[in-house]
């Protein structure tokens, strides 16, 4: 959770100029988790725009989530660009590379139209270019994050970086939920599907560039272009020094991956093309769901450590079966649909404040910042980026066998497999991971955080 994040930070007695510069990077983070979660609210209607068409089928469906899933496949393809770079480019330009990229993409997204055949091909192939420089600029942002940091935090102080990413992802996905209620409650039903739909993507223009100039002004050495360190390990290549560590850090974050994916894009694809919902309800429901589950994991949260962090998670992953049984009794028969939707949303906010944990302990003190980042990351956009191809191929298959015509059942069904599947791996994961886990530093740094409280108790 963002609060408890950013709580722990303030604890950590850090001096000025590193909870700056983690803050700085944070930004990033925060920038990428917003158009992940954007692109997912208004996908469909920029597809459906391009296409032409009031119908969105499960074909345009798959095409979207298809686009949606090129540009995490292209995030490798960042990282070593960076590492490739870095040593000849002075971190200003970088930084300018970077932000041209995802200004590009957004305005791409924002202004994509159809008049005609050439449009639609040449609107399609710019969609696919923009989330391909989503993907690079990820990859970018996140080597470059490690490299700033490194050079930037005291050794000891480096991992507590991750509190801050990890804050800017939550919050990047908060303001992509705030900025989707707010657009539905200053346009109509219709003004959202012609045109209002796009002031998403203009917004996240405007915010990079906001970030951008803020860096430029603040950020240590950035508008002196100093060059930076090119010692820092390349992300990608944690599957080949910590392959079982990194495996099963990346099955766990695909627990929280996976969750998310479902409440903040699949259900409300579901409530708009399905039941029919409007907009403007199914922003209600996503907003107040949102704000129980938050309530919930923050008084939670006072009750974990680490001698209860496996169990718990461990019955979240469990939990998940039931929980997706009810949700799809409920979106079939069309009853309690907001009750349904609330342990959907609870369970994500769950798993960000339990699988962070977790994987910390799976790597070293000197890469532990990478492996967390990069796998968390990793995680989520893989097992939440293939859910609309399995679910579909494993509705397909469900049809073969017991000849279901009804293709929104079947693809109730693929769901409720892929996630009880994923729990059994990520059950498997959180027992293999207990051979590999190290608190013990840990510790160290939950009594140093103690320390200061008493510290502060004292004097007051």
């Amino acid at each position: 959770m963002v609060i408890q994040y950013l709580r722990t930070l303030a604890k950590l007695r850090l001096q000025k100029h590193e909870l700056k510069n983690i803050a700085l990077m944070a930004l990033g983070s925060m920038l990428e988790f917003y158009d992940l979660i954007i692109f997912s609210f208004m996908g469909f209607y920029l597809i459906r725009h391009i296409y032409n068409q009031q119908i969105f089928s499960h074909g345009k469906m798959l095409y979207l989530f298809s686009i949606f899933i090129i540009g995490y496949f292209a995030r490798p393809f960042g990282m070593y660009i960076y590492n490739h770079f870095a040593i000849k480019l002075r971190i200003k330009w970088i930084q300018t590379i970077n932000m041209l990229l995802l200004v590009c993409a957004n305005l791409i997204l924002a202004f994509a139209s159809n008049n005609h055949f050439a449009w639609f091909t040449l609107s399609i192939s710019l969609v696919i270019l923009a989330r391909i420089a989503q993907g690079l600029s990820g990859g970018i942002e996140m080597q470059a994050a490690f490299h700033y940091l490194s050079s930037r935090l005291k050794t000891q102080n480096i991992n507590f970086a991750i509190l801050g990413i990890l804050a800017g992802y939550e919050i990047g996905q908060l303001l992509a939920i705030l900025v989707n209620r707010l657009l539905h409650i200053s346009f109509t039903s219709r003004q959202i599907s012609e045109f209002g739909w796009r002031f998403s993507f203009l917004f996240g223009a405007v915010l990079t560039l906001v970030i951008y100039i803020i860096r430029c002004k603040y950020a240590e050495n950035i508008s002196k272009n100093r060059e930076v360190n090119p010692t820092v390990l390349p992300a990608y290549k944690l599957f080949t020094y910590y392959p079982r560590q990194t495996l099963i850090a990346c099955i766990l974050s695909g627990m929280k991956g996976c969750t998310t994916f479902i409440y903040l894009v699949y259900i409300p694809f579901t409530l708009y093309q399905i039941l029919k919902l409007a907009p403007a309800q199914i922003s209600h429901y996503i907003m107040l769901s949102n704000l129980i589950s938050l309530i919930f994991t923050f008084w939670l949260n006072k009750k974990i450590n680490y001698r209860n962090l496996h169990l718990i998670t461990a019955i979240c992953c469990i939990a998940l079966v039931p929980v997706a049984v009810f949700w799809v009794w409920a979106f079939t028969y069309h009853n309690f649909i907001l009750i349904a939707i609330i342990p959907i949303a609870i369970l994500p906010s769950m798993f960000t404040i339990l699988v962070p944990r977790i994987i910390s302990g799976l790597y070293p003190i000197d890469v532990r910042l990478y492996g967390v980042t990069f796998s968390y990351h990793s995680g989520f956009i893989i097992f939440a980026g293939i859910i609309p191809i399995i679910t579909m191929v494993l509705g397909f298959l469900v049809r073969a066998i017991f000849i279901i015509p009804d293709q929104t059942i079947l693809s109730y069904i693929g769901n409720f497999i892929y996630l009880t599947g994923l729990s059994a791996f990520a059950l498997y994961a959180l027992i293999a991971s207990k051979q590999l886990i190290n608190y013990q530093d840990m510790y160290r740094m939950q009594l140093k955080i103690n320390k200061t409280l008493t510290h502060k108790k004292g004097i007051i």
